[in-house]
Parts: structure tokens; C-alpha cells; sequence
């Protein structure tokens, strides 16, 4: 770790994670931070000033305003009265002393002002990254008031510059549920849900997407969706009504579009699977994706075999256990590997 003990108000401002930390607080950011505070309380000032550089330049990061900036040069004049004067030089000319020392200050102000305003208009436009682990669910608020319940082990990245006067746009690896609401004070109502192999485009709905190295499924719950795939060579253009779903595979670059009980789809927004005549092999592969365990199935026979019900899925035990009983099964742990006998 760095030592911050001996950083001024100008190397907090210009350090990286401190940037970060003021511009885009997270938890962990805000445990980190704080715990230098309490550890190092002779920095607590410089930090409390750094911050409030920061601060005002991402107030204004397009062009300074002379407030701000006499702003700026005030900070600036008390880290420099209190830090010890730098050694004399052996000949210096008693006007330039003062001159010299107001030149670097205005340097500094400059400094600060151009960097961090590139910095400030970096950080905006980089792309929020929300992750969720193996058996974790997170529910994601979009700036314009849309709700995300993103499943475990995804990803769903949305851009920090958010307006409304443009195209909503996030892009998902794994299986969300999205709740879109209207795009408010705008005629521009689109709402656009990136994957590798097709984009969702919707207008106030509500609706499932499963991606997946193999396949991108999605399901539509209520409202209207249109489907712009773009994974063969010849793209293609789907109207969606509720109670449809797509299945675009990866293999044979093809879509399929049936009927299905949307509720059964979206239910592990709940934590439950509604099973409905789903294989065992079809189950190993929602565990695997989920909990990220590989479940072994030696009986193809057994692997085939079908189930219907509702499966709780908070934990891995309650699935383990779920289907040990439906399916009067052996179950074995063995490393990262979960095997299913007879």
C-alpha cells in the first residue's frame, strides 16, 4: 500500500484512486478511504481540500468559471503557506523569488484545472460496470428509473452518460430482467439491450434475456419488443408480442420463436425454477450456470429423464436436495464437481 502520510493537497488530487474515489464512490472505495483517514489523521485536512478541488471541477469540468478558479488559486495559496519553503537557489534576483513561486502556483492551477476536467469527462463516460457472483442476484436502478434483476454470474454494463435526449443502452452477458419504463421528456423512446448475437430494442415493457455462449433466449413478459439479429450473415428483424420467446443458437445461427409461460422463465426472480417437462441435464446445466459447479449425470438415461415443479434456489443445498428427492438420487461432491446416480 502507499504511504499517504507525507502527500499534499496536490498529490491527493492528482492520485488516481483518490480521483476515483471522489468521482465514483463505491463501498469499497469509501472503506478503503476512510480507513486512511483513521490511520493517518495528519492528512484528514489535506484529504477534506483535495476532495473539495475535485469537487468543483467536476461542478464546471467544460470551462472554469473565474470563481472557480479564484476558488482554485485560494486552496492552492494555503498548501503553499504551509508547506516549508524550497531551498534558495545561490544566486536569485530579489523580484524574481516572489514571481517565480506565483508562476508555479499558476502552473499548478492550470494543472489541475485541464487534467481533471479530462479526467472528470473520462471517468463520466466510462461504461457502469455491475457483476454479479455464482448464487448471487442484484437488482440494478438505471438512471432513468428502469429496473435490472440481474442474474448470478452476469454482467450488465450501462453507460455513466445517460441522457435524455438519446438512445438508452446497456449491454448484458448472462440473464437479466428488465422492467423498462418510458423514456421520460423525450420523443427518442428507445431502450436497446446489447449481446453478442442480437439486440433488443423496447418501449416501456417488460422482458427476460438469457445469453449465453450457446444460445440467447428471450422472453417476452408484457409490451412490445422488436429483435435486430445481427449473429449469421443475413440479418434479420423479429417483432415480439408477450408471451413469445426467441432462441437464436450459436451453432447453427438460426431463431426459433415459440410460446412459452413467461412467468416460468423469469421465476428465478424469485429464486424458484418452474420445471416444466425440463431434463435432468437441462437442470445440471442451470446449476452449473448459476452456482458455477459442473454436475456430472454418468446415465444418459437418467440424464433425459423429465421433471416438473418449483425448485427454491437460494442456496445450492435446497436444489441438491430438491432433486435428490423428486428424483430418489445419490448425490456426491467431489472438488468442483457434483455427480448424479441412481
Amino acid at each position: 500500500m502507499k504511504n499517504f502520510a507525507g502527500y499534499s493537497v496536490s498529490d491527493f488530487v492528482l492520485e488516481e484512486s483518490f480521483q476515483q474515489w471522489v468521482l465514483d464512490p463505491t463501498p469499497l472505495r469509501d472503506a478503503f478511504w476512510h480507513k486512511i483517514i483513521a490511520e493517518n489523521s495528519q492528512v484528514a485536512e489535506k484529504i477534506s481540500k483535495a476532495k473539495e478541488i475535485i469537487q468543483l471541477l467536476q461542478n464546471d469540468s467544460d470551462a472554469p468559471t473565474p470563481e472557480l478558479t479564484n476558488s482554485l488559486w485560494d486552496k492552492i495559496r494555503e498548501e503553499t503557506i504551509h508547506q516549508k519553503p524550497l531551498p534558495k537557489p545561490l544566486y536569485e534576483s530579489p523580484k524574481s523569488s516572489r514571481s517565480n513561486s506565483w508562476i508555479k502556483i499558476a502552473a499548478s492551477v492550470g494543472l489541475f484545472i485541464g487534467l481533471l476536467a479530462g479526467i472528470t469527462w473520462y471517468l463520466k463516460s466510462q461504461p457502469e460496470d455491475y457483476q454479479t457472483a455464482f448464487g448471487e442476484n442484484k437488482d440494478v436502478i438505471l438512471p432513468d428509473g428502469s429496473v435490472v434483476k440481474l442474474n448470478a454470474n452476469s454482467n450488465l454494463k450501462i453507460s455513466k452518460d445517460w441522457s435524455d435526449k438519446q438512445t438508452r443502452e446497456v449491454w448484458l452477458t448472462g440473464e437479466a430482467f428488465f422492467t423498462v419504463t418510458k423514456h421520460p421528456n423525450s420523443g427518442n423512446a428507445k431502450f436497446i439491450v446489447h449481446t453478442n448475437h442480437l439486440d433488443v430494442e423496447v418501449l416501456g415493457t417488460e422482458f427476460n434475456v438469457a445469453y449465453s455462449d450457446t444460445s440467447t433466449n428471450v422472453t417476452l413478459n408484457s409490451g412490445k419488443i422488436k429483435l435486430d439479429v445481427h449473429g449469421n450473415d443475413n440479418s434479420e428483424v423479429i417483432l415480439m408480442k408477450p408471451g413469445e420467446q426467441v432462441v437464436y443458437s450459436t451453432n447453427s445461427q438460426k431463431t426459433n420463436k415459440k410460446e412459452v409461460r413467461p412467468a416460468s422463465v423469469s421465476a428465478w426472480v424469485n429464486n424458484r425454477w418452474m420445471l416444466e417437462s425440463t431434463t435432468l441435464s437441462e437442470v445440471a446445466a442451470k446449476i452449473k450456470q448459476t452456482f458455477g459447479l459442473e454436475v456430472i449425470i454418468p446415465d444418459p438415461q437418467l440424464a433425459s429423464e423429465q421433471m416438473t415443479g418449483i425448485i427454491v434456489t437460494n442456496n445450492l443445498d435446497e436444489v441438491l436436495q430438491a432433486i435428490s428427492t423428486i428424483y430418489s438420487l445419490k448425490v456426491t461432491k467431489e472438488d468442483n464437481q457434483i455427480i448424479l446416480t441412481k
